[in-house]
């Protein structure tokens, strides 16, 4: 599992480059403990660079993760 999680975290680092440059991004949870389990999910938090967010920022900044999750299973093969 090991492997795979890096592999995730690489993917996770190349698109938080792509979509949010500006921003940081904080993996949180089991994830991030290095004691996650195969059900595990992946807690992230963004956090912009701006004073106040707008609601077409979730299509900008997180949707590109949501959609990217869905695509887990060929990583993990």
């Amino acid at each position: 599992m090991a492997h795979t999680t890096e592999k995730i975290i690489d993917k996770i680092k190349e698109l938080k480059g792509t979509v949010l440059p500006s921003g940081k991004l904080i993996l949180f949870g089991s994830q991030a403990r290095r004691d996650a389990t195969t059900d595990s999910d992946w807690d992230m938090l963004l956090l912009l660079d701006k004073e106040k967010i707008a609601p077409s920022d979730f299509d900008t900044y997180a949707y590109p993760f949501v959609d990217w999750g869905g695509t887990l299973e060929s990583i993990s093969a």
